[in-house]
């Protein structure tokens, strides 16, 4: 698990560097299989919460697929913001 400091509101997707600390959040992020297995969610629960199938699920969590665009962005809202943009890219390098 990592911290990343966002300086706009969560639906914004760049964390921007610091030059003023006043309305400052900082956001515990992880991977998506860490929040599935950490909160103990059926991963066809948390498909039906994205509105997506349970397989797509496993791509993003394998790896072969990577969630964009409106898929990100309801996969933050089911996380409260603890799932990122940035955490699917770091699973893309590795």
């Amino acid at each position: 698990m990592r911290s990343i400091i966002f300086t706009e509101p969560e639906n914004y997707f760049s964390p921007h560097l610091l030059t003023d600390a006043t309305d400052v959040a900082t956001i515990r992020t992880m991977t998506l299989a860490e929040y599935i297995d950490g909160r103990n969610i059926a991963v066809a629960e948390f498909a039906n919460d994205i509105g997506v199938s349970p397989q797509t699920v496993y791509r993003y969590l394998s790896g072969e697929r990577t969630p964009r665009g409106k898929m990100l962005r309801r996969i933050m809202k089911a996380t409260a913001g603890a799932v990122q943009p940035l955490d699917f890219l770091e699973q893309d390098a590795a």
